[in-house]
């Protein structure tokens, strides 16, 4: 792929030449080029995330919402050509010409092309190289700094936050693993950590190789998305915090639409409520508090103090919840979390809890 000229990350490429475009062309639409916000969310705040790896300064504020640089674990190119050869053979291209590989690659739908990449599990992942991602990222060099992000000198203030449910997501991986998810949960788990540990975990999420599949989904999913999200957003604000202001918002407002997951605080549910398409179809209450997050972030936006900052003496988040919004104690008894996986890595360690939880992840 290389020799054909596609060249590691090239998403976050065009990523980077668009903030680059905008810096060197927005004063001719009116706009400031010093003066940047860029908001993502799941994959888009873990983009978000990456360019901060940038020398260059590309903006001024980030927004990252249910993502950050732990949601996608890098891979160096060794892992990365495993990866490769998986997809090739996942969309049925092993048994053609290099030359052939790159133009069916290229005429392929993408939706189509998406989809049997992730049933595969050879979804796209960033890639450790000598420019985008220069050092692999893991928990331990995102606690200790050792990834000396060049962004935290030039951005001036960021936010995170999470949906009580972002792990609702991950039924698009582990969909088609259904049936007996909980028996190979549990033994997934059971042989990749010490087995205190394991019945530790399993414990405290309840789950049992008996439970049936319906309610043992919904378990795997709380718990993966609890080290994917909640952890993830912990602790990428105290990389950030020492060197600016950073903001944390919990969200919790159930989801009302028809479907599977009806009242729980599902995936991108709080961006509904951020951008406000569906004002119509909210109560007064949800549209108070639709319209108090929007009024909130243009203030971010605009270098103002949306809510009281999370810092290391004063973790504060901002709970939001029709009718209950409050900023609170940034801990698992206020904002509506578990502080299971934080009691579990005391005693391993985060990369060798998240490793498990990925080994079974990618089956």
């Amino acid at each position: 792929m290389k020799a054909a000229g596609y060249l590691p990350n090239n998403g976050l490429r065009d990523q980077r030449a668009a903030l680059l475009w905008i810096q060197q062309y927005i004063a001719g639409f009116g706009g400031d080029a010093t003066n940047i916000t860029l908001m993502g969310e799941s994959a888009g705040a873990a983009s978000t995330a990456f360019h901060f790896f940038s020398e260059k300064p590309l903006f001024k504020r980030a927004m990252m919402m249910s993502g950050t640089l732990l949601l996608m674990p890098s891979a160096s190119e060794d892992a990365a050509e495993g990866i490769y050869q998986k997809a090739v053979a996942a969309l049925k291209l092993d048994d053609v010409s290099v030359e052939e590989r790159v133009k069916k690659l290229v005429e392929m739908d993408g939706q189509k092309m998406f989809i049997s990449l992730l049933l595969a599990g050879a979804s796209g992942i960033p890639i450790v190289d000598s420019d985008i991602l220069p050092r692999p990222v893991d928990f331990k060099s995102v606690l200790d700094d050792s990834l000396k992000l060049p962004g935290r000198d030039w951005c001036e203030s960021a936010i995170f936050g999470d949906c009580q449910f972002d792990g609702s997501i991950n039924m698009l991986r582990l969909g088609n693993r259904k049936a007996g998810i909980a028996e190979a949960c549990h033994d997934s788990i059971s042989k990749s950590l010490p087995s205190q540990t394991a019945s530790k975990l399993l414990s405290a999420y309840g789950l049992t190789p008996d439970l049936d599949d319906d309610e043992a989904f919904e378990k795997v999913l709380q718990l993966t998305g609890d080290l994917n999200f909640y952890v993830g957003t912990s602790i990428s604000a105290q990389n950030l915090a020492p060197k600016m202001p950073v903001y944390m918002y919990r969200f919790n407002e159930p989801n009302t639409w028809p479907g599977q997951w009806l009242g729980r605080t599902t995936h991108i549910h709080d961006l509904v409520f951020l951008l406000q398409n569906h004002n119509d179809k909210l109560s007064p209450e949800q549209r108070e508090l639709a319209e108090e997050f929007g009024d909130d972030i243009i203030a971010f936006a605009n270098g103002n103090q949306p809510w009281t900052p999370w810092s290391g003496d004063r973790r504060t988040a901002k709970v939001l919840k029709a009718g209950q919004t409050e900023v609170v104690e940034d801990v698992p008894e206020r904002v509506g979390r578990r502080g299971t996986l934080a009691e579990v890595a005391q005693d391993i360690g985060w990369d060798e809890l998240a490793n498990a939880i990925n080994k079974f992840m990618t089956g």
